[in-house]
Formats: structure tokens, C-alpha cells, sequence
């Protein structure tokens, strides 16, 4: 049979034969594609074989550290030394450091036992320090409270001249245990404690001190307040505020402010002082003059005309101790507020009529 080239059945055959060539070449290149990864999957087995070597001493010196940091942050109680001294005799037993850097350790050791020591006694003289600056705290405050005002008020039935003389408020030997105590205070960083306790005792006892003359009329201070209370009430009180806005400022003030320079005068090279002395007295003025600022406010009715002009009459005869008492930058505002409280006198009486 004779064959023909362009029988299809021979063409079927060449295609075939040329696909099965091209896979045996595609076989073979993925054989030896293959063996060639065995090979690098034996030098990679190989290479973490030898990294495995080599990591573990890493392994053991992690153990070891992980150790060391657990020694080091427990014992919260124990003493900083002792744990020290611990961690060093640690890594010479466990050698997760060399010889030559445990020998400075040891070294270092030594030196913080030194320091440790001289930090000892200086916190312990700290503690004494602390311990002795409150003691001198409550004394402070204990002969502060002391320093009582005389009774005053008890000749209110008089002519009231005794009433309106100033006085030392305690001794000199008091006082000079007062000043050092300040500056001692002041000089180890307790001055604002210092103040603190200064302002709130005699705050307290100046306060007190007028209380005994039983000022109950302040109580009633706005204008509407004032209009509703009879007339006699009103003018009894006003009678009463004249004479008592005049003792607290020749006598109650007057003593204040000669202990505070006293006793704070050197502080701060006399500056504070003044400061302390207007906080003492600023909220003991307010409830005076809301009184008189009240009564100025009030109705303007003809009987309260005497009484206004006697109100404005007192304050211009203590204008001159008042503005002595009360002088300087730490007193311009109550200054202030007395000239207000006059021209409020004033403007009250042009309106009765």
C-alpha cells in the first residue's frame, strides 16, 4: 500500500509524535529541576542543623536572663543593696555573663555600698529634719492661738476711749519665738505653710474678738432687708456700726498689723507681710461695709437723714487711720471701697428731700 503525505492520518500521527517529544523534554527538565531542590533542601537542613548548634547557648543565656529579671523585680520589701547583691552572686553562679564584667559588678557593688550608706544618713537626717519643721508647724499655731485680743466691748457703756487704744498682742519673748520660727519655716521651703497658718489663726482670732460685742445687726445687710426693720431697730444699729467699724479699725487692726510686721517683717524682705495682713482683715471689713452699703441703698426716707450724715461723719474722722492702717499696693482695694461706701452717704442724703 502505497503511503500518501497528505493522508490526515499521517499528519495525526507527526503532531502526536511531536507532543510526546516535547513532553519527555518537559519531564526531564523537571527531573533534574527536582533533583537540583534536593539538593538545596539537604544544604538548608544542613544550614539549620549548625544554627540550631550555635542558638542554643543563646537559649540558655535567655533562660538565664529571664531568671535575673525575675530576681530583680521581686522582694518589693527588700532592701536595694541586698538585691544587689543577690543579682551578682547570681551570674557567678549561672555564668550568663563573663568573668571580667561579674568583677566590676563586684566592684560597682562595693562603691554602692558606700553611697548607700552615706544616702542612709542623709535620709535619716532628713527624716529628723521633716519630723522636727512640724513640730515647729504645731508650736506655731499653738502660740498664734494664744495671742488672745483683750476683752473688748466690756465698757461699751462708756465713753468707748478705751476701747479705741491699740495693744501689743503678746510678749516680746512671744513674738520673737514667732519671727524665728517664721524664718526658720521660710528657710526650708515651708513658707507658704508658714502663711497659711498665720493668716487662719488670727483671721479666726480677730473675727472672734468681735463677736463678743454681738454684732447680730450685720446679719441684716441688703437693702431690702433694711427697709422692712423698724426704725428704732435700724437707728440702734446704725449706732452700733459707727461705734464698732471704729474699734475694729483703731484697736482690733491696729494690733494685727503691728504683730504680723512683727513676726513676718524679715520674711521675704518684708514683702509678704502686708499681704498677710489685708487677707486677715479683707473678709472681716466686707461684712461692715455691705452693712453700710445697704443702709445707703435703702428707701430714702427723711428720719434716716441724721443717721447717714453721723455714718459719713465717722468714716471721714477715721479717713486718716484708716488710709495709715490699710496702706500700700496690698490695700487699694478696701481703700477703694471706703471712698465707694462714702460717696454712697453722700448721694444718699441729696435724695432724702
Amino acid at each position: 500500500m502505497e503511503l500518501n503525505e497528505n493522508d490526515p492520518t499521517i499528519a495525526k500521527l507527526e503532531s502526536a509524535c511531536s507532543d510526546i517529544k516535547t513532553l519527555l523534554q518537559t519531564s526531564f527538565t523537571m527531573e533534574t529541576s527536582l533533583g537540583n531542590m534536593d539538593k538545596n533542601f539537604d544544604a538548608l537542613k544542613e544550614t539549620l542543623t549548625l544554627a540550631s548548634r550555635r542558638v542554643a547557648p543563646l537559649q540558655s543565656l535567655s533562660i538565664a536572663t529571664k531568671a535575673l529579671d525575675s530576681r530583680i523585680n521581686r522582694a518589693d520589701g527588700e532592701p536595694a543593696i541586698q538585691k544587689l547583691q543577690e543579682v551578682v552572686e547570681f551570674l557567678s553562679r549561672t555564668k550568663a555573663t563573663d568573668q571580667y564584667r561579674t568583677h566590676r559588678l563586684r566592684e560597682t557593688l562595693i562603691t554602692l555600698k558606700a553611697l548607700y550608706k552615706t544616702e542612709v544618713d542623709a535620709m535619716k537626717f532628713d527624716g529628723l529634719l521633716d519630723e522636727a519643721l512640724l513640730n515647729l508647724q504645731d508650736e506655731y499655731e499653738h502660740i498664734l492661738q494664744q495671742l488672745r485680743h483683750r476683752n473688748i466691748g466690756e465698757s461699751e457703756c462708756g465713753d468707748g476711749e478705751e476701747e479705741t487704744v491699740a495693744y501689743e498682742l503678746g510678749s516680746a519673748l512671744e513674738v520673737e519665738v514667732l519671727r524665728r520660727i517664721s524664718e526658720t519655716l521660710a528657710t526650708n521651703d515651708c513658707l507658704d505653710i508658714c502663711i497659711d497658718i498665720f493668716v487662719k489663726v488670727r483671721y479666726k482670732r480677730a473675727a472672734k474678738a468681735l463677736m463678743r460685742l454681738n454684732p447680730n445687726y450685720l446679719r441684716t445687710y441688703t437693702s431690702h432687708e433694711i427697709d422692712e426693720m423698724e426704725w428704732e431697730s435700724l437707728e440702734t444699729s446704725i449706732a452700733l456700726w459707727i461705734q464698732h467699724f471704729e474699734l475694729a479699725v483703731k484697736t482690733v487692726f491696729v494690733s494685727e498689723k503691728n504683730l504680723c510686721n512683727q513676726v513676718l517683717g524679715n520674711t521675704m524682705n518684708g514683702e509678704i507681710w502686708p499681704e498677710c495682713f489685708i487677707k486677715i482683715a479683707d473678709k472681716i471689713m466686707a461684712v461692715f461695709f455691705r452693712f453700710g452699703e445697704g443702709v445707703a441703698r435703702s428707701n430714702k426716707e427723711p428720719q434716716k437723714l441724721f443717721k447717714l450724715l453721723d455714718m459719713f461723719d465717722s468714716l471721714e474722722k477715721l479717713k486718716t487711720n484708716f488710709s495709715y492702717i490699710f496702706n500700700g499696693e496690698a490695700g487699694v482695694d478696701i481703700c477703694s471701697r471706703f471712698r465707694e461706701l462714702e460717696k454712697l452717704l453722700v448721694h444718699a442724703s441729696t435724695k432724702v428731700f
